[in-house]
């Protein structure tokens, strides 16, 4: 009702969140009323979310699809943030990777530090995600700036069943960070034992 009175419907809250985002954050498909108005699908908050990162954020695909149909694309949403896939590879949501890669993004994206997907998913230990993404065919040697493999990461955040994976899948434990660096390198010290076995 308030959308017929001629209310401003790009208008922001004190975080400069729009009617849209707000509607997003919690899946709720009034959005598919809001997105026929001309609203701004793309509109950024304060941190420079747009309603489709939220949505991917929060693992509502159904939402992260009637976005990407009426022009959010995920191509839009990069900016500020990391690549939307990222977002969904840091958040759990193997569901909402699936649709990412339908609606048009691809295993080789990176972030702003050169992380792909694997990466993302490693400081947090998701390793159903890891699981999920090495069975799509995921670079498992890729390397960030920093010269880091998931493998590197993996051992540093003492992720040891993520290691053990991405072991099986290929990766290699010599490959050398900048700093001149391997995961076997990395797993030295009483911290990484574990790790280290797995390499070893």
């Amino acid at each position: 009702m308030w959308l017929d009175r001629g209310l401003d419907i790009d208008a922001r809250d004190t975080t400069g969140r729009t009617a849209l985002i707000i509607a997003t954050k919690n899946g709720h498909q009034e959005t598919v009323k809001l997105l026929y108005r001309g609203l701004d699908i793309d509109a950024r908050d304060t941190t420079g979310r747009t309603a489709l990162i939220i949505a991917t954020k929060n693992g509502h695909q159904e939402t992260v699809k009637l976005l990407c149909s009426r022009g959010g694309g995920y191509l839009a949403a990069k900016g500020r943030l990391d690549s939307p896939l990222l977002v969904d590879a840091q958040n759990r949501h193997c569901n909402v990777i699936d649709v990412a890669l339908t609606l048009g993004a691809t295993l080789d994206e990176r972030g702003s530090s050169g992380d792909t997907a694997l990466h993302a998913a490693i400081p947090h230990g998701r390793l159903h995600v890891v699981t999920h993404l090495l069975g799509l065919g995921v670079e498992v040697n890729a390397r960030n700036k920093d010269g880091w493999t998931a493998l590197h990461r993996a051992v540093y955040w003492c992720h040891f069943q993520i290691a053990e994976a991405l072991l099986m899948a290929g990766a290699d434990c010599n490959v050398k960070n900048k700093e001149g660096r391997t995961p076997e390198d990395m797993a030295g010290g009483q911290i990484h034992n574990k790790v280290m076995q797995k390499l070893l």
